[in-house]
């Protein structure tokens, strides 16, 4: 009897200490979240009010794809943002899935935490998992094979 309580304050021990990383995982996680919303608003702000260096930027095209004559990975993704913030996710996710998958994932995983950092803890935020990155990135990836695939076997371009 000894010997099993024994096992089960470790295993109640190694919880805590679980739980104890998963909160500050969060609170990292959060808080380069808000530095990250930050610079995106910052950049969103600067090419607002800076129409020529905008126009500089959507003139660039993609040195990957001059060179090799394949999408990138990353093909699409502003059009991605822009779709997303017109309201229109399907478009968006047609255009390059990941960048709509991780703003998406950014904003719900900020929502749920400034709850819980507003209610002191009634309501708790999802825990980060290394499961929604090895997500996004296999999209980003499956993305980037089908948009190639189409283009060098099917010989139809996706994205102008």
């Amino acid at each position: 009897m000894k010997r099993y309580r024994k096992k089960e304050r470790v295993y109640q021990e190694s919880e805590q200490r679980l739980e104890l990383e998963r909160e500050w995982n969060d609170e990292v996680m959060y808080r380069v979240m808000i530095g990250l919303s930050a610079a995106a608003v910052l950049a969103a702000v600067v090419l607002f009010l800076l129409p020529d260096l905008r126009a500089y930027v959507q003139d660039r095209p993609c040195i990957l794809r001059q060179m090799t004559g394949l999408y990138c990975p990353g093909c699409g993704g502003t059009r991605a943002v822009l779709f997303l913030l017109h309201g229109q996710v399907g478009k968006s996710f047609y255009y390059n899935p990941a960048v709509s998958y991780a703003i998406l994932f950014a904003f719900a995983y900020m929502i749920s935490h400034t709850l819980k950092h507003v209610t002191k803890g009634r309501i708790r935020g999802f825990h980060y998992r290394n499961g929604y990155c090895y997500l996004g990135v296999a999209l980003f990836v499956a993305n980037w094979v089908w948009k190639n695939y189409m283009l060098l076997i099917q010989h139809q371009m996706l994205i102008p």
